[in-house]
C-alpha cells in the first residue's frame, strides 16, 4: 500500500464526517459481536455439555498465541509509521502490525462458528471481512496485515479442529 492508494481509500471517510464516524463505530461494535458471539456459543456448548466445548476453546486460544508470538517476532511498522498518513483509528501502537490480530480473531472464531453452525460462521465471515477492510481503511493495517490475519486465522483453527475428526474418522 502506498500512501496514494490509502489516501484514495480513505477519502470518502476523511471527507465525510457521518462516514468516519460509521468506520470506527463499525470496527468497535463489529469487534465486540464477535467476542460476545464467541462467548455466548462458549457457554451454550458448556451448559449443554456439549463435547465440542473444548475445541472451540483451546484451538483458537492456541492459535492466538501463536499469532502472538509471530507478530513480536516479525514486528513490522504499522502504516502510519511508514507512511506519511494520518490514520482514521486513533492509534499511537508502534509496531506488531502483520498479521492483524484483530482479523486474525473474526476469522477464528468465524471458522469455530462454521464448525458449530454454518449460518453463523458465514454471518460472522461477512462481519470479519467488513472488519478487515475496516482496519486498512483506518490505517492501522496493510491489506497484507489484515489477508494473513484471515488466512492464518481460518488455516490454524480448521486444522486445529478438522484434523482429530479426519484422523479419527479414517481410523474407524
Amino acid at each position: 500500500m502506498t500512501e496514494e492508494q490509502y489516501r484514495a481509500w480513505s477519502a470518502p471517510f476523511r471527507k465525510n464526517g457521518i462516514l468516519r464516524k460509521g468506520l470506527l463505530i463499525y470496527n468497535h461494535v463489529a469487534t465486540l459481536l464477535i467476542a460476545a458471539g464467541y462467548f455466548v456459543a462458549l457457554i451454550l456448548l458448556g451448559l449443554k455439555a456439549d463435547e465440542r466445548l473444548w475445541g472451540a476453546l483451546l484451538v483458537p486460544s492456541v492459535a492466538l498465541l501463536i499469532v502472538t508470538f509471530l507478530r513480536a517476532v516479525v514486528d513490522r511498522a504499522r502504516p502510519y509509521e511508514k507512511l506519511d498518513i494520518e490514520p482514521i483509528l486513533d492509534k499511537q501502537k508502534k509496531g506488531k502490525s502483520f498479521p492483524s490480530r484483530h482479523t486474525f480473531s473474526a476469522f477464528a472464531i468465524a471458522t469455530v462458528f462454521f464448525w458449530l453452525n454454518p449460518i453463523a460462521g458465514t454471518v460472522t465471515a461477512v462481519l470479519a471481512v467488513l472488519l478487515g477492510v475496516a482496519r486498512v481503511i483506518a490505517g492501522v493495517h496493510y491489506p497484507s496485515d489484515v489477508v494473513a490475519g484471515a488466512l492464518i486465522g481460518i488455516a490454524l483453527v480448521a486444522a486445529g479442529l478438522y484434523l482429530p475428526e479426519l484422523l479419527l474418522f479414517s481410523v474407524r
